[in-house]
């Protein structure tokens, strides 16, 4: 086999491109999309879950579509065939619903498929690419994706195929998003690990310093203190209590000022050089993302927020958040 391909005039790409674009086109101007509304209220007005079923590379589009409605909220899961004929059928249930996905609706591991589903009583959706096939005659219901061939030179090889039951399945989640009236917030819950989730919902309790990562120094400690502190945790911002309440914070900017300037006494005490108003988080419960705003909301920007809660005998303090670790949190 030949392994030169690059300046092989006899490969125009850009009619190849054109050829799949064209035969995806047949399953647009061909796809009754009433077909799919009907499969959307069948997910939607599903009481178990959805299985989604299918061999070789169908079944690798069956286990993505069933990966994003799960990750929309919807009970959906890929149902391996050999399993399935081979006891996992048993974690199947009435009120479940079962996808069968086959481009020539001939598939012999999903017909034997039909008898154990029909024994738990289950409702059986079938997606082909012909309409008349012996899985579509076992389903109750059919949806018939157009293909007029694989873009394959042997129409054999599922390039086409594929593609357009990926667009159907995609597709159907969307609508699905939809109906459901899926708010971000929502969706947000299924990736709490994703930007998305991280940024709805982390909140400042969730990224504030507190207990020994918390710099904090004593109204009575000395400046020097104050700097070893600073140094200790890298936060670029200590805060001056007394007790448990805020009495002022002293910055590393605060610092390079008083250098600059040549005006203190490392034995003094901070107070004297500490901010006794600074800008304050009242609300540990508020999201980060809106708590990332209020590090650029004064005369100058901050990099450190202390997390208080007013009471009757002052101000307590209850962590700092850094915008470093927001930024990173955020990220």
């Amino acid at each position: 086999m030949s392994t030169e391909v690059d300046g092989d005039a006899s490969l125009d790409m850009a009619a190849i491109f054109g050829e799949q674009r064209r035969l995806i086109d047949h399953f647009f101007d061909h796809f009754d999309a009433s077909q799919a509304s009907k499969f959307v209220h069948e997910i939607v007005e599903c009481a178990g879950t959805v299985f989604f079923s299918g061999v070789g590379k169908s079944g690798f589009i069956c286990n993505k579509i069933a990966m994003s409605l799960a990750s929309i909220g919807v009970k959906s899961a890929y149902l391996n065939p050999l399993d399935a004929l081979h006891g996992d059928i048993g974690n199947c249930e009435k009120s479940d619903l079962l996808v069968l996905f086959s481009k020539s609706g001939s598939t012999a591991e999903l017909l034997a498929m039909v008898p154990g589903a029909r024994s738990k009583n289950m409702k059986i959706i079938s997606v082909t690419c012909h309409e008349c096939s012996a899985l579509a005659n076992k389903s109750d219901m059919n949806i018939y994706l157009p293909l007029q061939r694989e873009l394959c030179a042997f129409n054999l090889a599922p390039v086409t195929s594929t593609i357009v039951q990926l667009i159907f399945g995609d597709t159907v989640t969307a609508a699905v998003m939809r109906k459901l009236q899926l708010t971000l917030e929502s969706y947000a819950l299924n990736h709490p690990a994703g930007s998305i989730g991280r940024k709805l919902l982390l909140t400042v309790r969730d990224v504030m310093r507190t207990g020994s990562d918390l710099s904090r120094v004593s109204i009575h400690s000395t400046l020097h203190a104050g700097v070893q502190e600073l140094m200790r945790t890298g936060s670029g911002c200590v805060v001056v209590t007394q007790g448990v309440f805020l009495k002022g914070v002293f910055t590393d900017g605060d610092l390079r000022r008083l250098v600059a300037d040549d005006r203190f006494d490392i034995r003094g005490a901070i107070e004297n050089y500490a901010s006794k108003k600074p800008l304050c988080i009242q609300d540990e419960s508020m999201k980060l993302v809106d708590a990332e705003r209020l590090f650029h909301s004064g005369s100058k920007s901050v990099s450190c927020l202390p997390v208080v809660q007013t009471r009757v005998e002052g101000i307590e303090v209850l962590g700092m958040l850094v915008l470093t670790d927001t930024m990173r949190a955020l990220a």
